[in-house]
């Protein structure tokens, strides 16, 4: 029961990042290993502090750009199906932060379902929409302008470091075979 279950939440969580992850920009600089086996995901550390002291190296760092509008849960999503498919055994973020890029307008349909008429005969005559304001009057609705916003979240990708060690450990005796490894030299043995 647990690993089914442990299998939907993992085929959900990949689902929900490729179908939202369109509103967001990941960037990676790190180094890469064989993605996470599929009876395991990456933990999730909200700050450094919360890292256990000496567990984990540094292997990679991530960015992720979203519109303000994105949820953290859909963040939190991507970056541990990112930090998965780069071998990564956690995720810890270092920085959040919020920055105005710009302005935009709205239709006037901005705000609360509420606010707006249902009615689709409710336009001028040249085809704007209107509605009555607080008084009963019939108002032309008019475009509003607001702060268009990004968040930029930045994480490490982190790794076991006994894991990293063994892995590093392998790759340098692979390297030694093919250095040490006599070349055979053209025309004996033929």
């Amino acid at each position: 029961m647990k690993k089914t279950s442990f299998f939907i939440a993992a085929g959900l969580m990949l689902f929900a990042g490729t179908f939202l992850s369109g509103c967001m920009e990941f960037e990676y600089t790190g180094r890469e290993f064989a993605s996470l086996s599929g009876m395991s995901m990456p933990k999730y550390f909200q700050k450094k502090d919360d890292l256990p002291p000496g567990m984990y190296e540094i292997i990679g760092r991530a960015k992720i750009t979203a519109p303000d509008s994105c949820d953290r849960e859909d963040i939190r999503l991507k970056l541990l199906e990112e930090a998965s498919r780069r071998g990564a055994d956690a995720v810890c973020i270092t920085s959040v932060s919020r920055t105005e890029v710009g302005l935009f307008e709205s239709d006037g349909q901005f705000g609360s379902p509420s606010d707006r008429s249902m009615n689709p005969c409710n336009l001028t005559p040249d085809g704007s929409p209107i509605r009555e304001n607080m008084a009963g009057k019939t108002v032309e609705l008019t475009a509003e302008t607001h702060k268009a916003v990004k968040v930029v979240v930045r994480a490490l990708f982190l790794m076991d470091k006994k894991k990293l060690e063994k892995i590093i450990s392998e790759r340098e005796k692979q390297l030694d075979k093919i250095i040490n490894k006599p070349a055979a030299l053209p025309g004996k043995g033929d």
